[in-house]
């Protein structure tokens, strides 16, 4: 038996400025490229989420930042509360989560050892793996899923992943 884990994940929190710094490495625009083969004409492919997933979540971001502040007004003005009102108009609208030192979303890295892969040349574990992983992350994260890319070009295969979690309150 082997002594060491073949696959591996990391959950890291996020907040939404750091999302164009994961596009752009996933586009290989900047950042730090000297772990990644520039050689590959396909080094990355989105597997979730739409090209511009990044002004996707941007804006969906700001329509919950709207739609909060218009409901919270008006329970406000429903509940004649003229001071707290004033107060919350001259506020303007708010992030939609509770302020922390933790970030509002999370990235997601799933991979395997390197010589699982590199001892199928055909490539084949990796789109199996990439299966698995697409099917793990949909299942566990459904539509708060907004974006996944399968990363060729590194030192092993591997999937990153954003997660935009929503939940609604009463």
């Amino acid at each position: 038996m082997e002594n060491h884990h073949k696959i591996v994940g990391r959950m890291e929190a996020i907040w939404p400025h750091q999302l164009s710094r994961i596009a752009m490495h996933g586009k290989r625009s900047g950042g730090d490229l000297a772990h990644c083969r520039m050689d590959l004409l396909y080094p990355t492919r989105q597997l979730a989420g739409d090209r511009n997933w990044v002004k996707t979540a941007e804006d969906l971001i700001r329509a919950i930042r709207k739609e909060n502040f218009l409901l919270e007004i008006d329970r406000l003005k429903r509940r004649r509360r003229k001071k707290e009102l004033g107060r919350r108009l001259i506020e303007g609208p708010k992030n939609p989560w509770h302020q922390s030192r933790h970030g509002a979303l999370r990235e997601v890295i799933l991979t395997a050892n390197k010589a699982y892969f590199d001892s199928d040349p055909s490539g084949a574990r990796e789109g199996q793996f990439e299966r698995v992983a697409l099917n793990w992350l949909r299942t566990t994260f459904g539509s708060d899923l907004i974006h996944a890319r399968a990363d060729h070009d590194e030192a092993a295969y591997h999937v990153h992943a954003v997660v935009l979690p929503l939940a609604q309150t009463k």
